[in-house]
């Protein structure tokens, strides 16, 4: 029985050392512990380890002040395409973008920039990648404005702009057929009078429209030439 009982405290013995090895090891092992990842982000870069610092205090007041700027904008996919350039705006307000002017605050604004962006980048993503509707109704209201401009269909255009169109066209066909015309009533023009009579044409066209002359052309102009009809070119 003596024995059985020393037997019996050696194998005690042996487990109690074996377990005192087996924690040490571990605790060796087991290292910093990592805070897991966020539930809005599975991004590896989302592990942060535990502890206070200021690079970790500046991430996660980044991300806290993101959360609340996309909450004031309404949580609205529609403003995704505005949100990095709002969250700048508010990097800034709050000195974000500054670099520091010690270790700490370098570490600091360098969070808060990386814990802001982490929330950009996931709403950009949630909104503009993973479901389409935000991009097809940009699409739809871009084609809808081009066919408003283009068609009109939803309105009438002002008529002075019909006008104005109208006018345009008639000073260009002035310019192009004046040389035909001259040519077959007094004989072809040179290269300066053709200048000279097609600088007439806007004026002309207005005068036709009734439209007033921004500028009167002065009395004694020696322009006109006799209605730009040179004798000497007449046909023979």
């Amino acid at each position: 029985t003596k024995r059985i009982d020393n037997n019996t405290m050696k194998l005690h013995l042996l487990l109690s050392t074996a377990v005192t090895m087996l924690s040490a090891v571990s605790a060796k092992n087991a290292g910093p512990q990592l805070r897991g990842l966020s539930a809005e982000s599975k991004d590896a870069s989302a592990v942060i380890f535990e502890g206070s610092d200021s690079f970790q205090d500046g991430y996660d007041d980044g991300k806290d002040a993101a959360y609340d700027l996309w909450d004031d904008l309404g949580d609205d996919c529609a403003n995704a395409f505005d949100f990095e350039d709002e969250a700048k705006k508010e990097e800034k307000k709050k000195e974000w973008n500054k670099e520091g002017r010690n270790y700490e605050e370098k570490a600091y604004n360098d969070g808060a920039r990386k814990g802001m962006k982490e929330v950009v980048d996931e709403k950009e993503k949630e909104c503009l990648h993973d479901d389409p509707e935000e991009c097809i109704g940009l699409g739809e209201a871009a084609s809808s404005t081009i066919s408003y401009n283009y068609c009109n269909m939803f309105g009438s255009t002002s008529y002075t702009n019909y006008k104005k169109e109208c006018r345009d066209v008639a000073v260009s066909q002035c310019k192009g057929g004046i040389y035909d015309k001259v040519k077959r009533n007094c004989g072809a023009p040179d290269t300066s009078t053709l200048k000279e009579l097609q600088g007439k044409c806007s004026d002309t066209v207005d005068d036709l429209l009734g439209i007033p002359k921004s500028s009167k052309e002065s009395s004694g102009s020696s322009s006109d030439r006799k209605d730009s009809c040179i004798d000497d070119k007449k046909p023979k």
